[in-house]
């Protein structure tokens, strides 16, 4: 046959929006809707919707970059589309991604209560000397510094899982040597507005994250963020702006010098540790123990004395004590109702973001883009983690696998769907190959081409039947 198996079969991948299983996961959330409500779109060659594919089917196949999944499916042409939409400075990348995590929010089958808001960072390492505005960063995990940017990232929780709702590459304020902090975008871009927003400080970017997500009407009833974000100007946040609409905040608490008020007088946290009692209370059925005191927080931002500081409003401090672990922790919940025991419980849940890091640098390329242009970085996250949250209401039907589990049956759908188009187009090209020969032939009727059949495939395989199909 002249055609090549492997070509036909990258050709049935990637033309035409082939694959059923993912066209009808893009109908479900959307997906030419939501890019036209984006404004991302264009008018000539490939449409956006089929580069997004093509996209698709490289994250699925787990190649380490754009390119040289292009280059395995013969699309090398394609690079430059896809490079000139991920280089569009107009496109509403961030506003795409909250419109279809809203999608998601509105036909995953969770019915749970606490639904939450959850907030962290990563590092996002790039060394390249023509990397726009990388910065230099401190890794406290890793106890080492970095170059690159910090992913600041909102996710949605719904009781089971975490998917992606926005995120910010944070630019730092100690450049990096030799690169390209000067650049500026035009007045009006999208992408003008993205950098001015990555250049605040992390707590400042989660409140504008917050006002977004509200904006948006998501239905959550928590906010959980760790001690780095816990500070006087995001407590005021919460209390000024979520607690009226009965969302609370569940965070942890650096152990540090700032003052709470307490029964009229100022106690520092080992001072609050000792007020809350001298007996821990255990969770039942393990090692754990804690105990809980609400106090006031005040404002440590006033340059004054304790007594003249703005008393925030009332919050419920929980020291939780580890088995094995010399230090204890502090749990700050705005909802002093609620019980050390339930703070714990529901703090944990920021466990879920964790995964999603885990899961978006395992399963979906979470570094893997080589270009240096910002606004590329953004776009090509931002498309990961569209994939993601499909893959995500893929898992909401199969809550006892994992997260590879998903992607590994999904590639099996996909490839067996690929593989059935792919032979009926080999079998339809194989039949006119043998009609167009037979009539070469002379030949005229059924009879005819029953009895030179053999002939015939060998004519036009170039070897008999026999050797392909035994007896």
């Amino acid at each position: 046959m002249e055609s090549n198996y492997f070509e036909v079969l990258n050709k049935v991948k990637t033309t035409n929006f082939s694959n059923g299983l993912i066209q009808k996961l893009f109908k479900t959330f959307k997906v030419q809707s939501i890019l036209t409500r984006s404004n991302i779109k264009k008018e000539k060659g490939h449409s956006i919707l089929q580069l997004i594919y093509t996209l698709f089917v490289i994250n699925i196949d787990n190649f380490r970059s754009i390119y040289s999944g292009l280059k395995h499916l013969s699309c090398e042409k394609m690079i430059d589309p896809i490079m000139n939409m991920m280089g569009n400075i107009n496109y509403d990348w961030k506003g795409a991604l909250f419109r279809v995590a809203k999608v998601y929010e509105k036909i995953q089958p969770s019915t749970d209560d606490d639904k939450m808001i959850i907030f962290d960072d990563s590092s996002n390492t790039k060394t390249g000397k023509k990397v726009d505005f990388t910065s230099w960063f401190y890794n406290h995990a890793e106890d080492e510094y970095f170059r690159g940017f910090q992913t600041v990232m909102a996710s949605y929780y719904n009781g089971f899982q975490s998917i992606p709702l926005s995120f910010i590459f944070k630019i730092g304020n100690y450049r990096k040597y030799n690169s390209k902090n000067i650049r500026k975008y035009p007045k009006g871009s999208k992408m003008r507005g993205i950098v001015r927003s990555s250049k605040k400080s992390k707590t400042q970017i989660v409140m504008q994250m917050l006002k977004q997500t509200l904006k948006r009407r998501f239905d959550f009833s928590y906010v959980l963020w760790d001690s780095w974000y816990t500070c006087a100007e995001s407590i005021e946040f919460v209390f000024d702006r979520l607690i009226s609409k009965d969302i609370n905040l569940v965070s942890m608490v650096k152990r540090d010098g700032r003052y709470y008020h307490y029964r009229g007088k100022y106690y520092q946290q080992h001072q609050l540790f000792f007020k809350a009692g001298r007996n821990w209370n255990k969770i039942e059925g393990g090692d754990i123990k804690y105990k809980e005191i609400v106090v006031d927080y005040i404002d440590s931002r006033q340059k004054t004395d304790n007594e003249n500081r703005d008393k925030l409003g009332k919050v419920k401090l929980v020291f939780v004590k580890y088995p094995d672990v010399e230090k204890y922790r502090i749990l700050l919940s705005t909802d002093i109702k609620l019980t050390g025991v339930d703070i714990l419980e529901k703090y944990l849940r920021r466990w879920s973001i964790e995964q999603l890091f885990k899961n978006m640098k395992q399963h979906f390329g979470y570094n893997q883009c080589m270009s240096g242009k910002y606004e590329v970085l953004v776009a090509d996250f931002t498309i990961r983690c569209v994939f993601y949250i499909i893959m995500a209401y893929r898992r909401e039907y199969y809550r006892s696998q994992s997260m590879m589990e998903v992607i590994l049956e999904f590639y099996k759908e996909f490839y067996e769907n690929t593989l059935e188009k792919l032979i009926q187009k080999v079998l339809y090209d194989s039949i006119v190959k043998i009609i167009n020969h037979a009539k070469s032939l002379g030949i005229k009727t059924i009879k005819e081409l029953e009895n030179n059949l053999d002939k015939i495939f060998v004519d036009i395989f170039n070897r008999p039947i026999e050797k392909i199909v035994p007896d």
